[in-house]
């Protein structure tokens, strides 16, 4: 990272990716991230290769600065990268220029701006589209299942003593609450979900994207100091979740109802507060899991649409056990599909590297995670039960902060427990 202040802006310049990481004005941050990215046809994100750029400054306050570089699929660059950032006065411009070497299948290709919930949650904030036409809104404070702003050219909103305002050309913008899927931050990213993809860039067509933001100084306002940044902080001093806690044992939907037995059996035996979670349809292995109901604390069951409205069944084949509705993937899938009242309480996993995978936006999912505590406790359910955490293997940092948040409470379990003949 190369740190960088010209005011009222300072931020981190990263040169293997090309991206703008903590982005502040006064003391202020405004945005974790600007980058460029560019995904494949099945979302992947490719990485990049041929990384150059150089940097210019000057006394009157003005900043310059080019980098280049290309995307990699496979041993073929697909996609050349050219990047322009500027800045004059309280004027900072993000522009990003691509061409395609060949015909490329892509679901995004483009820019991306990470806005902060930390500080932003619940602020007001005022949505311009590509006709003029405006929208007064708020940035969540719960996660919101959808997108909570749809075809925008630009965004508005207060922070400290300025009112900043973001203003993308070059494509139609949406943004997404990236908690969802664990990343901490408000994501603006080019092209609507509601457009076919993949689509294709086609070989040779420059295309260009360019996000400007104006920090508008407000003289009569005053910072209080009571940064919504407060809310990170209070989240590391709190547990995600208290009330459950135990190994967890996960069962695929072709596990034999003997080998689940089997394991829980072993796993009841070192600790008398096990979750176990069933992939596909419950009945048979809960069955066999009925000798253990008296040390099992709670049933995690992803097929939960299925049961909905007809759960008594389930409950006679393992009495006295809580059964939680549950997303084997993401919080994403409770968040869009919530279960009804009559579930005994909800369980998601969680991985740090869904869409990102340096340290620094590994280390605040965790803050996401207490999101989406709270977020499924507002749907009126007391136990929420978080884990396991995925971690890929060959990441070491994800795998000690996954520890480390273990360590911390923050998570059932930093490990996962299969079924094995």
């Amino acid at each position: 990272m190369i740190p960088i202040l010209r005011s009222p802006f300072s931020f981190d310049f990263a040169p293997d990716r090309g991206a703008l990481a903590e982005i502040t004005v006064g003391e202020r941050r405004i945005a974790t991230e600007i980058y460029p990215a560019v995904r494949d046809a099945h979302w992947g994100t490719l990485p990049l290769a041929r990384q150059t750029w150089r940097m210019e400054t000057s006394r009157d306050d003005r900043f310059h600065l080019e980098w280049m570089a290309c995307a990699i699929a496979g041993e073929r660059e697909v996609v050349d990268f050219r990047l322009t950032i500027t800045q004059a006065g309280d004027e900072l411009t993000y522009s990003l220029m691509f061409r395609a070497d060949v015909d490329f299948e892509t679901c995004r290709t483009g820019f991306c701006v990470h806005h902060c919930p930390g500080e932003l949650a619940g602020m007001p904030v005022t949505v311009t589209h590509p006709d003029g036409s405006r929208t007064a809104g708020a940035f969540p404070s719960l996660i919101s299942p959808h997108q909570p702003f749809f075809d925008i050219a630009a965004l508005t909103h207060p922070l400290g003593t300025h009112e900043l305002t973001f203003t993308f050309d070059g494509e139609v913008f949406e943004m997404e609450d990236q908690r969802n899927w664990s990343d901490f931050s408000y994501k603006t990213y080019p092209r609507p979900l509601s457009r076919p993809f993949p689509y294709v860039l086609v070989k040779g067509e420059e295309h260009v994207q360019t996000v400007t933001i104006r920090a508008k100084s407000l003289p009569n306002r005053r910072d209080r100091g009571d940064s919504r940044e407060t809310v990170r902080s209070e989240h590391a001093r709190r547990s995600v979740h208290p009330d459950i806690s135990g190994y967890t044992l996960w069962s695929e939907a072709d596990d034999t109802p003997k080998s689940v037995a089997r394991a829980a059996e072993a796993l009841t035996a070192a600790d008398p507060a096990l979750i176990v979670w069933l992939i596909g349809d419950p009945a048979d292995r809960l069955s066999a899991l009925a000798p253990y109901r008296d040390r099992i604390q709670a049933v995690a069951i992803t097929e939960y649409r299925r049961y909905d409205d007809r759960l008594d069944p389930l409950r006679a084949l393992i009495p006295d056990v809580k059964l939680l509705a549950a997303s084997a993937s993401n919080f994403t899938e409770l968040n869009r599909n919530r279960p009804s009242p009559a579930w005994d309480g909800v369980a998601f996993a969680v991985s740090p590297v869904v869409h990102q995978v340096h340290v620094d936006a590994v280390t605040a999912t965790q803050f996401s995670w207490q999101a989406q505590v709270d977020t499924a406790r507002s749907w009126g359910f007391a136990d929420v039960h978080l884990g396991p955490i995925f971690v890929p293997p060959g990441y070491p940092d994800f795998e000690m902060a996954a520890e480390s948040a273990a360590d911390r409470c923050t998570a059932t379990t930093a490990s996962v427990w299969r079924v094995s003949e």
